[in-house]
């Protein structure tokens, strides 16, 4: 009797071993599964965040670059009603101009990659330019007006 009770004991021991293991592991894949959920919900919560900064950054900064492209062509229109300018002005627009275009290509390729990997150093290193740009086309229409 007592080799049957401890037969049936270890049994049933063994069956709730089991029977918890097998509840171990269903948690395991539900939280798992539920890891992986969360993970794709926060990838495509920062996706779309990225997409919506990339196209206010596009916008703002393609507003400017038209703004330069105004600015240039309004000192292409002096120089051809002012014969005096000399080289050295007609030198720093087609320089500004470049450069403007320059910022326009480089806006394009970047959103043609779109990598969010290096978006922030991308971001920073063309507001530097386009500043710098901005700078250069303020200097110029100063010195013009001298």
């Amino acid at each position: 009797m007592k080799k049957k009770f401890l037969i049936l004991a270890v049994t049933g021991l063994m069956a709730g071993t089991v029977f918890t293991a097998c509840n171990n592991s269903a948690e395991k894949v539900e939280n798992a599964a539920e890891n992986v959920a969360d993970a794709r919900e926060d990838l495509n919560e920062a996706e779309t965040k990225f997409a919506e900064e990339w196209e206010k950054f596009r916008l703002e900064n393609e507003q400017q670059i038209q703004y330069n492209e105004n600015e240039i062509a309004n000192y292409r229109a002096m120089e051809k009603a002012d014969q005096s300018w000399s080289n050295k002005y007609r030198t720093r627009i087609d320089e500004l101009e470049t450069r403007n275009t320059a910022l326009r290509t480089k806006m394009n390729q970047y959103e043609k990659e779109k990598r969010q990997d290096n978006w922030e150093s991308f971001k920073a290193e063309f507001k530097h330019d386009m500043d710098e740009l901005g700078a250069g086309l303020k200097s110029f229409g100063q010195d013009n007006k001298k």
